[in-house]
């Protein structure tokens, strides 16, 4: 089987078997995926420093697999990618089923004492999120019981207004570094990325064979509801299993420790390549959706 169909068989919510067709760009790899998780180019995340971050669970084979991330919004949602919510395919994941907050190593006990695992009460999808279409890719996970707040869990604001200030945001997430293999340690990781013009994300899509982009892309990116960010130089982006999660700045809004400017949604091409960034939600375009469900003020 050649990368593309492998590929194919890790993708949730976006490429499903379409890689295996010869006719795909083969310079193009969208990577939004469930089971392989990077963060290039980054550094691990100090105890405490990102008390908003959630881990997203499911359950197969009576086993508990971190596989998406999310951000805590409030004390019963978390915010994260519409396609982290379910996983329908072939021997898929299935539903999101536990939220995990307070932790930066998932597969280390030595900071559980900080850690909360709450079970998942509710799924809610952006009504106009249709998969395999990767448009509107925002959801919520309304949470079985309150999140306890203290100095490892706290939630994060939302940014509220188009322009983005400054013109670097950190993408922060779970999962093997560039210097891992699959079995390394499912670590926090941050890395800081530019912000881009729509263009630069544009201009790749572009060379998607007409058929696939039209399953994925009919109206190609949308500027007003996503956001193109990476490093052009290559060596630092997000990656696969860090769908959901988000992509924020430091706030200087009173009673806010950081905004949360875009949620991971797909990438474009390998992970951490030269000119191939990715693609992100703009939460400010979401942020009525997301106040009508969660009452949050911002």
């Amino acid at each position: 089987m050649d990368k593309f169909c492998m590929l194919s068989l890790l993708t949730v919510g976006l490429l499903h078997d379409a890689f295996c067709n010869p006719q795909v760009e083969r310079s193009i790899e969208m990577k939004r995926q469930i089971g392989v998780q990077h963060v290039f180019g980054g550094r691990l995340a100090l105890p405490s420093e990102f008390p908003h971050l959630a881990a997203i669970g499911f359950i197969r084979r009576f086993k508990l697999h971190w596989l998406c991330g999310g951000t805590l919004i409030n004390e019963r949602f978390v915010l994260t990618a519409a396609h982290c919510l379910e996983d329908n395919r072939y021997r898929a994941y299935g539903k999101a089923v536990r939220v995990r907050l307070g932790d930066i190593d998932l597969k280390s006990s030595a900071d559980d004492a900080f850690a909360q695992q709450i079970k998942v009460l509710r799924r809610i999808t952006h009504p106009d999120y249709k998969y395999p279409m990767t448009y509107h890719d925002v959801g919520l996970i309304e949470l079985e019981q309150p999140a306890a707040f203290n100095q490892f869990v706290q939630p994060a604001c939302l940014h509220t207004t188009r322009d983005i200030m400054p013109s670097q945001a950190q993408v922060v997430g779970w999962g093997l570094t560039e210097k891992e293999s699959d079995a390394g340690a499912k670590k926090l990781n941050e890395v800081t990325i530019d912000i881009l013009n729509i263009e630069r994300c544009t201009v790749i899509t572009d060379r998607i064979d007409k058929s696939l982009r039209d399953m994925l892309l009919s109206e190609n990116l949308l500027d007003e509801s996503m956001i193109c960010a990476g490093v052009l130089a290559g060596g630092k982006d997000s990656c696969s299993g860090d769908s959901g999660g988000p992509l924020q700045i430091n706030s200087t809004r009173e009673g806010c420790r950081v905004e949360v400017v875009g949620i991971v949604s797909f990438g474009l091409g390998a992970c951490g390549a030269v000119n191939t960034p990715a693609v992100y939600v703009r939460v400010s375009h979401y942020v009525p959706w997301i106040q009508n469900y969660t009452n949050i003020l911002h």
